[in-house]
């Protein structure tokens, strides 16, 4: 004798809720990182090198490409017990920033109009050594941190709905 047991879709899905649970946790843990990634690049780039080298405009050198990660990195998100952890890392001319600090002399390649002075007749073209510089410190990540306070918060509230979304679809 043998038994036939069919499931439907939904109740094939009823029995992977704490899975959807876990994914939807961390995915709205991600949009979370990622609002606060885009609020801190907004900052670094709001003022002094950051606007030099980032600046929104077309002023700026990495305007294409380069961009937000070079400089502000998404950590894993990682779960211990029922404790999620997470962050982003400030790397780069935006941690010497952060910190206050000093560049090493260094060349700058197809300078273009990242540094040209046109008040002082100053056009740049091609390569140019730059000396280093000193950096202030600029608590740009505090600033962005208090902008984005919520971020997570409101990205968590929408987890009961997704869930009950997926659940029922189909």
């Amino acid at each position: 004798m043998s038994v036939t047991f069919y499931m439907s879709g939904r109740a094939k899905r009823l029995r992977t809720i704490p899975q959807i649970m876990e994914g939807e946790t961390k995915a709205a843990i991600r949009r979370g990182q990622n609002r606060l990634r885009t609020a801190l690049f907004d900052e670094f780039r709001s003022r002094g090198i950051g606007q030099a080298i980032f600046a929104k405009q077309g002023g700026g050198i990495f305007t294409k490409g380069g961009g937000i990660k070079t400089v502000i990195a998404r950590e894993r998100v990682k779960k211990t017990g029922e404790v999620y952890e997470v962050g982003v890392r400030v790397k780069g001319i935006a941690a010497i920033v952060a910190k206050g600090g000093r560049t090493q002399a260094h060349g700058i390649g197809s300078a273009g109009k990242a540094l040209a002075n046109p008040a002082a007749g100053f056009f740049a073209k091609g390569r140019v050594n730059h000396p280093g510089s000193s950096l202030k410190r600029d608590d740009f990540p505090s600033r962005a941190v208090a902008k984005t306070a919520g971020a997570f918060r409101v990205e968590i509230a929408k987890i009961p709905d997704r869930i009950t979304e997926i659940v029922n679809r189909g």
